[in-house]
């Protein structure tokens, strides 16, 4: 079946109205706009990458709820090395900001 370059465009629109996006505090950096590219209320995993400074994810996750977006801070299950991991960062994202 072929759709009409209309059709095609609504499917389009209609999937992306339920997909989450993922971004890396690296990546985030160099977007000056979300909104020109990201549709408001969308959820955003912002990645924790091994070896990275967990305040850079923070940041990026504080930025895109600022900015009306639903940042949910994620790492790889594989860069939990124990049991303390989760809970200090835990601690970091919910202590009181100066």
């Amino acid at each position: 079946m072929s759709l009409s370059m209309t059709e095609e465009k609504q499917a389009l629109i209609n999937m992306m109205r339920h997909t989450t996006l993922e971004v890396t505090p690296y990546g985030a950096a160099k977007v000056a706009d979300f909104s020109s590219m990201v549709r408001p209320g969308c959820t955003v995993y912002v990645t924790f990458l091994p070896g990275s400074d967990f305040a850079d994810t923070l940041t990026t996750v504080r930025r895109l709820k600022s900015e009306g977006y639903n940042p949910v801070p994620h790492f790889a299950a594989r860069s939990i090395i124990s049991i303390q991991c989760p809970i200090l960062l835990h601690a970091q994202l919910f202590q009181p900001r100066p």
